[in-house]
């Protein structure tokens, strides 16, 4: 702010301003601040030491004077002060003899940086809309669909973001399990992910082991390609853990993977491996067995005490190397069953389902932890089929889980075909109306078992015989025909087992409560 002085002072007049005490003179037609020993002398004094020889400080620090203008004073002399009365700011006068300026020692630091200049971002539908060409770095855009703020960073559109960042969601999952196929036929999957603030997700993967030789794995924005090995040697199982990121945060799904290489057995030189162990202990009157699929557990149910056992495998598929886990779950009180007959579970072990002869029916449960019948629960899911068959001895599903098949031990001694809505939910079962009698073969049929395509059949029962039928098409009995293959087995049998190469065959003997291996 101006300070307003008296027109046409004469020399030696003082004048009393805003608390400061001025003295005009006329020689430099100026007003001075009479300012000695004050805060301002001793600012002056530090400030002109950088700018004049010490000597001449110490001459006129006791007692100086500051020209108060709105403009610099005319003829100024080294060391002269000035305040300029419009912007506040205290100036030292410089010459060194080459060069001269006034020099602001205090107040203002200098004029203001030209302001920028100011805009409304473009509005935008979605971040689709956003232009990629043409665009300056800073940019901004709005999105409407998310009601959000992006920055052009010179080569991609960023979203300004200040909120507590969301993990993507997974829209589209993989499956848990899954197999290769032993041709080479690559398997795709595609997998999707979404953020909730509308980030561009990125998609990668790994797997474990991470030298695993059972595919090759490419990944194109989600849509992966898993190529099988078809060397037998390569068989096995691995995990892909498929990623997806936000560029902060990534949430991740897991299948595993199993390359196998199936031969159909060759039941009619089946041979004894003589590789047994026994269920007594848990069980007097053992029925059905199931393995996992690594052959790692086998699952056994029977009439004895209304429960399913669980076994671990040290050597997998090797049952002489079986011990007992000490985990089994009764389900009596759950279902009233009491004569249970054979058992299935899905591929993942997160279902179980048995079936009984005492109801006639088939029952679902679920367990929390995979594999582990300890954590198994009754879902009150239940399929009757006694219109089908009177005496359910044995069941079994397609791989994918659409088909379950029963077979009894009524006349007709048949195998009944039932449809699944749902994979896996015997809720959406029903009968479809396809049976095919094996009667002329084993009159006493007790378990049922396919070949991973569905193309085979195999029936076994008190004639102590497995038989084989060919199935034109793969799952649908009505196709089913007898191809006079069969073998002489262990005697007794009352379930069997596939192991998942087609080179072992199982069978429970429920006289004596072993299980037996043969070579096919």
């Amino acid at each position: 702010m101006a300070i307003n002085f008296p027109d046409n002072p004469v020399n030696g007049q003082n004048e009393t301003l805003a608390g400061k005490l001025y003295t005009y003179n006329s020689a430099t037609t100026s007003w001075l601040l009479s300012t000695a020993g004050s805060d301002i002398a001793t600012a002056v004094a530090t400030s002109v030491a950088t700018l004049v020889d010490s000597d001449y400080v110490a001459a006129r620090v006791d007692a100086f004077s500051v020209t108060v203008l709105d403009t610099a004073p005319t003829s100024p002399s080294n060391g002269d002060q000035w305040f300029n009365s419009t912007d506040g700011s205290l100036n030292v006068y410089y010459n060194d003899g080459s060069s001269s300026q006034w020099v602001v020692v205090s107040g203002p630091a200098g004029p203001a940086g030209a302001a920028g200049s100011s805009s409304t971002p473009t509005s935008y539908a979605n971040l689709a809309a956003f232009p990629s060409s043409g665009n300056t770095a800073g940019d901004f855009g709005f999105a409407t669909d998310t009601k959000a703020v992006y920055v052009w960073d010179g080569t991609e559109w960023d979203r300004v973001y200040t909120d507590t960042n969301a993990v993507p969601e997974w829209t589209t999952v993989p499956p848990s399990t899954a197999n290769l196929a032993s041709d080479g036929t690559a398997t795709n999957q595609t997998v999707v992910a979404s953020d909730p603030e509308g980030f561009p997700i990125e998609y990668s993967y790994d797997t474990n082991p991470s030298n695993q030789a059972q595919a090759t794995i490419s990944n194109t924005a989600g849509a992966f390609t898993i190529t099988p090995s078809t060397t037998e040697a390569d068989a096995g199982d691995f995990i892909l853990r498929y990623k997806a990121t936000d560029g902060l945060h990534t949430t991740s799904r897991s299948t595993t993977y199993t390359l196998s290489f199936y031969t159909n057995p060759d039941i009619a030189n089946a041979s004894n491996d003589n590789d047994t162990f026994s269920f007594s202990g848990q069980d007097a009157n053992a029925r059905g067995i199931f393995f996992k699929p690594d052959g790692t557990k086998i699952y056994m149910t029977g009439i004895g005490n209304n429960s399913v056992h669980q076994y671990s495998l040290s050597t997998p598929w090797l049952v002489s190397s079986t011990s007992y886990d000490n985990v089994g779950f009764n389900f009596l009180s759950a279902t009233n069953m009491t004569s249970a007959r054979d058992l299935a579970f899905k591929p993942d072990g997160t279902k179980m389902y048995i079936v009984g002869s005492s109801t006639d029916s088939i029952f679902e449960f679920d367990l929390s932890t995979a594999w582990d019948v300890s954590t198994t629960t009754y879902n009150n899911v239940n399929l009757d089929v006694s219109s089908e068959n009177a005496t359910a001895t044995g069941l079994t599903f397609s791989t994918d889980g659409l088909k379950m098949f029963m077979i009894g031990s009524t006349v007709p001694d048949d195998v009944s075909e039932y449809d699944l809505s749902t994979a896996w939910d015997l809720s959406t079962a029903t009968h479809n109306n396809v049976t095919f009698e094996v009667t002329t073969q084993e009159p006493g049929p007790l378990c049922v078992r396919f070949n991973p395509s569905g193309t085979k059949m195999y029936v076994t029962g008190t004639t102590d015989k497995i038989y084989e039928y060919d199935l034109s098409t793969g799952f649908d009995i009505s196709t089913a025909s007898y191809n006079n293959v069969f073998a002489s087995i262990s005697a007794d049998p009352a379930s069997m087992a596939l192991k998942p190469d087609g080179r072992k065959i199982y069978f429970m003997n429920y006289s004596n409560d072993d299980v037996y291996t043969y070579s096919v």
